[in-house]
């Protein structure tokens, strides 16, 4: 039936859906990549931290030693 698509009972759903599906695709090329850049850096300066520390430790550690043994 051709008409007045306002009239239409499924045109809410339809447009719903339709709208939803444009977000979502904007949604997943913007917040997703961004969140994952984030995530690496975030993660990333942990590891660095946490090894930079282990780095220091291990050479406190090896001078102490070296000094037991003069």
């Amino acid at each position: 039936m051709a008409g007045n698509p306002i009239s239409d009972p499924e045109f809410p759903k339809k447009t719903v859906d339709f709208i939803d599906r444009i977000v979502g695709a904007v949604r997943d090329r913007t917040t997703k990549p961004v969140v994952a850049v984030t995530r690496g850096i975030v993660f990333g300066s942990i590891v660095a931290v946490i090894a930079i520390s282990l780095v220091v430790l291990a050479l406190i550690a090896i001078m102490r030693l070296s000094l037991i043994h003069i």
